[in-house]
C-alpha cells in the first residue's frame, strides 16, 4: 500500500509542476506541497496533530495572508516575517493543532516577493485535494484512518489524545524565544540577500526541533543530511536538466521528488521539510542558484543547533498545564 502512496504523492506533484508550466503561472507551484504529501499520503501516520478540516483551512488562510502582507504592506522584509510568523503562532495556538507546515506558506511569498492571488488559490486547491484524497485512501485502506484527533466542531476544537495544553505563559516565552532567533538568523542573510539561509522549510524544520518530544531530535546528523542531499539534488537537477538540457521543469520535478522517496526509504526517515527544500530551486532565480546547497546547509545547523540550545531544558514532564 505504501508503494502506491509513493505513486500517487509522485504523480500530484508533477501534475502540479506540469499545470504550472503549461499555464505560464509558476506561482502554482507550492515547494510545501511535498513536505504535505509526505506527512499525510506517504507517513503511516501524519507527523501532526490537525485534521483534515484545520489542515485545508490553515494552509490556505496562512498564503493569503503571505500575499496580502506582500502586496499591501510597503515596509521592511524582517518586519513582514515577523508579522507573518507571528500569525502563524497564533494560528497554532488557537487551533491547538501541530500543522507548522503553515508557517511556511505564509513566509515562502515574503521571501519570493509573490504578489499574485494565483499562489494562494493554488494552495487552496491543492491542499483540498490533499485532504479529499487522503479521506479517500484511509476508506479504501490504503493508508490508516488518523485515531489520535478529534473533530468535536466544524473548525475542530481539536481535542488530541496525547497534546498537553501547555500554559499561556510557557505559550508567550516560547513564542519571543523562537521569533527572536529567527530574527537573529534572518538578519545578515535578509542584510546581503543571501535568503536561501533561511528558507522557509528551514523555519519548519528550527520548529519542529524546538520541540521537546520532537523525534526528530534523535536523529539530528541524519536530517541534517538529508536537507543538504535534498538541496543538492533538486538544484543539481534544475541547473543540469532545466537550464543545460531544456527538459521541462514538470520531468525536473517528477525526478527530484523519485529521489527524495529513494531518500526516505534508505534512511527509515520521512522528513517532510526534506521535500520542500528540493522542490524549492524551481521557483528560484538560477543565477547563484549553485550556493543554494551550502547555504541550506549552514541554514539548517544554524536553526537546529539554536532549536537545541535554547530549548535543551525543556521538557515534556515540566510542562504547567492548564486544568
Amino acid at each position: 500500500m505504501k508503494k502506491k502512496r509513493y505513486v500517487f504523492s509522485l504523480i500530484f506533484t508533477i501534475f502540479m509542476v506540469f499545470c504550472a508550466e503549461y499555464l505560464n503561472q509558476l506561482e502554482i507551484i507550492f515547494p510545501e506541497i511535498l513536505a504535505l504529501l509526505s506527512g499525510a499520503w506517504i507517513a503511516e501516520n501524519q507527523p501532526w496533530k490537525v485534521n483534515k478540516v484545520q489542515l485545508f483551512l490553515l494552509m490556505s488562510i496562512s498564503s493569503f495572508v503571505g500575499v496580502i502582507l506582500v502586496k499591501y504592506l510597503s515596509i521592511h522584509i524582517l518586519v513582514k516575517i515577523s508579522i507573518a510568523f507571528t500569525f502563524s503562532y497564533i494560528m497554532l495556538r488557537l487551533t491547538k493543532t501541530t500543522i507548522i507546515p503553515l508557517i511556511s506558506a505564509c513566509i515562502l511569498p515574503i521571501l519570493l516577493n509573490t504578489s499574485t492571488w494565483v499562489y494562494p488559490i493554488s494552495v487552496t486547491i491543492m491542499c483540498a485535494l490533499i485532504v479529499i484524497f487522503q479521506y479517500i485512501m484511509e476508506v479504501r485502506g490504503i493508508r490508516n484512518a488518523e485515531k489520535y484527533v478529534k473533530e468535536d466542531t466544524l473548525l475542530g476544537n481539536l481535542v488530541t489524545v496525547d497534546m498537553e495544553d501547555v500554559s499561556e505563559q510557557y505559550t508567550i516565552k516560547k513564542y519571543f524565544k523562537t521569533l527572536l532567533i529567527i530574527l537573529l538568523v534572518s538578519f545578515i542573510p535578509v542584510k546581503t540577500s543571501n535568503l536561501y539561509f533561511i528558507a522557509p522549510p528551514l523555519i519548519v524544520t528550527f520548529m519542529e526541533f524546538s520541540e521537546p518530544s520532537s523525534p526528530a531530535r534523535k536523529s539530528v546528523k541524519k536530517i541534517i543530511f538529508i536537507l543538504l542531499v535534498a538541496s543538492f539534488i533538486g538544484t543539481t537537477l534544475r541547473i543540469f536538466l532545466n537550464v543545460y538540457l531544456q527538459f521541462p521543469l514538470w520531468l525536473v520535478a517528477g525526478i527530484t521528488t523519485l529521489c527524495i522517496f529513494t531518500i526516505f526509504e534508505k534512511t527509515s526517515i520521512i522528513f517532510p521539510p526534506a521535500g520542500a527544500i528540493s522542490l524549492l530551486p524551481l521557483l528560484l532565480n538560477t543565477d547563484g542558484l549553485y550556493l543554494y546547497p551550502i547555504q541550506v546547509f549552514i541554514g539548517s545547523c544554524i536553526f537546529i543547533f539554536f532549536a537545541l540550545f535554547i530549548f535543551r531544558n525543556d521538557k515534556i514532564d515540566d510542562y504547567e498545564l492548564n486544568n
